[in-house]
């Protein structure tokens, strides 16, 4: 009733509406961020009051959602489900005329399924194989951390020779350095 009412008197109406799967978390939430937040549905202006808000949306006629990508579109999708969307998407979009029976469900997920065999989806591909291989046994890959470490070692031995150097050029002017590695000037500041 109050939706219908929006959508008569002020032209309020829900955008994906065939694929809402929560109308009244939506209204909810759309309620809450006007009259608690008091955001802008559509330019996401913020007001000091939410009646300042309302009329705002009235005056300017915002009295909808903008609902796009990197606006507020992720924070609606918890009230949507494009499932059957996308399976319409990818049945059209597989090759096939997108018309006839159910071949073309079927033929979306074998051409999947070959998509995910010849490694266009290497990392499922890759971790189905994974979880296949393994026994459920621990790797041991400690002959492969030692070198690593050994590595590092190295690294640090280079950073301290080049810590040492600094030192030395500093002392040659009159400064020192402390443990913390704090300045200290000739005259002891």
């Amino acid at each position: 009733a109050n939706l219908g009412r929006m959508s008569q008197k002020y032209g309020f109406f829900v955008p994906d509406a065939e694929y809402l799967t929560d109308l009244e978390g939506l209204l909810g939430y759309c309620h809450e961020k006007i009259k608690l937040g008091h955001y802008c549905l559509y330019c996401q202006r913020v007001f000091k009051t939410w009646s300042g808000c309302q009329k705002h949306m009235i005056d300017a006629r915002h009295a909808k959602i903008r609902y796009e990508a990197n606006v507020d579109q992720e924070e609606f999708d918890v009230f949507y489900d494009f499932t059957e969307a996308n399976d319409e998407f990818l049945v059209g979009g597989s090759g096939g005329t997108g018309g006839g029976g159910g071949g073309g469900k079927k033929k979306a997920v074998e051409d999947k399924k070959a998509d995910a065999d010849a490694g266009e989806d290497g990392d499922e591909a890759m971790y189905e194989e994974d979880v296949e291989d393994d026994d459920g046994e621990w790797e041991d890959i400690s002959d492969d951390e030692d070198m690593a470490e050994d590595e590092d070692d190295d690294d640090d031995d280079e950073d301290g020779d080049m810590y040492q150097e600094y030192e030395a050029e500093l002392r040659t002017h009159g400064f020192d350095v402390t443990p913390l590695g704090e300045l200290i000037f000739p005259d002891g500041r």
